[in-house]
């Protein structure tokens, strides 16, 4: 993907727009046949094991922190 994205794969993120919100990492990026991006982001799963994946576009994300992280540091099976 192009640099004309704001979140890259491996970025966390706050999904932090209507009615829920919660920390994730960036798992996809797709651009749809209009030109708009949308971001395929995992979030953990509170109390349980593995991950949900959601897709948002970039108004509803804001960065978690400057660094992104390995998956192996996140907790995620990289191989999943």
């Amino acid at each position: 993907m192009s640099t004309d994205v704001k979140f890259q794969i491996g970025d966390r993120v706050y999904k932090w727009t209507g009615d829920y919100g919660g920390p994730g990492t960036v798992r996809g990026i797709a651009k749809l046949n209009n030109g708009k991006v949308r971001y395929l982001v995992g979030h953990k799963i509170e109390g349980g094991e593995g991950e949900f994946l959601h897709v948002y576009a970039e108004g509803n994300l804001r960065e978690l922190n400057a660094t992104p992280l390995a998956p192996e540091q996140d907790g995620s099976d990289a191989n999943s």
